[in-house]
């Protein structure tokens, strides 16, 4: 029997109660994650079901991870069936299966495991993680309730390392991430009361020196050619400060 999900009244878990680590396997079998549900807090019923599920784009896995009064980790957490290229998120549901519909209790979205990159975590304005990516040197995701991570192809030697000091990298980069970013947050999509996108926002304006409203000389929403506009003004104002072509011609090619 297939249970049908009521998600009605459903709270939201902090993230400050939960956490993902990837463990990679070095025999050649999937990569597997740890999780740690500190949930016995948020005042549900003992005996609601804890799960987890990780994802990349539409491919899903779900683990069973026992009740809130009787929390047990399933021995094997393999991502088998979770697409590859790119890292995993995961989310967290507690439901109420009493009745024939279950009821979602809690919920977490859009959850980044820890990042492996050290120095770096999930309180950063743009957290850094690597993973296998193909053939892509970087590869941005942005989700609506946690915000944005920017992953890097660990099949490239110390690339986390290399992108701190090498200017060339940091400006093929930086700059298309910055326009990705302000088109997300300006955009439908982003929820304007989420910490991360107020962040950004002020981001945006300190490298801009004025609002983004200012620079479009109309208010964005809704405005997608005006939102482009800005991007690019953003990426151009960031890339002028950070001076990437001059740096990176200096490194090249010894000038200044």
């Amino acid at each position: 029997m297939t249970l049908r999900i009521n998600s009605t009244g459903r709270k939201k878990i902090p993230m400050e109660c939960l956490s993902f680590r990837l463990v990679e396997k070095k025999d050649g079998m999937p990569s597997s994650f740890e999780a740690d549900l500190r949930l016995d807090k948020l005042g549900l019923a003992a005996d609601a079901k804890v799960y987890v599920e990780a994802y990349v784009k539409s491919s899903v896995m779900r683990f069973p991870f026992g009740t809130i009064g009787i929390p047990l980790v399933p021995p094997d957490r393999s991502l088998i069936e979770v697409d590859t290229g790119t890292q995993p998120m995961f989310r967290v549901k507690v439901i109420d299966e009493s009745a024939h519909v279950g009821r979602i209790l809690a919920v977490a979205n859009g959850i980044h495991p820890e990042s492996d990159v050290p120095g770096q975590d999930r309180t950063s304005l743009l957290p850094l993680a690597t993973a296998d990516l193909g053939e892509e040197v970087w590869s941005l995701s942005i989700d609506r309730d946690t915000g944005a991570r920017l992953t890097l192809n660990n099949r490239i030697a110390d690339i986390a390392d290399r992108l701190t000091r090498d200017p060339l990298l940091q400006g093929a980069i930086f700059p298309e991430v910055t326009r990705k970013l302000v088109e997300f947050v300006y955009s439908d999509e982003a929820d304007s009361e989420e910490q991360w996108v107020t962040n950004w926002k002020a981001w945006f304006v300190e490298q801009l020196g004025r609002s983004p409203e200012e620079v479009a000389g109309s208010p964005l929403e809704g405005d997608n050619e005006a939102i482009r506009n800005v991007a690019d003004e953003v990426a151009a104002c960031f890339s002028r400060k950070q001076r990437f072509a001059n740096r990176a011609s200096a490194v090249l090619f010894g000038s200044s």
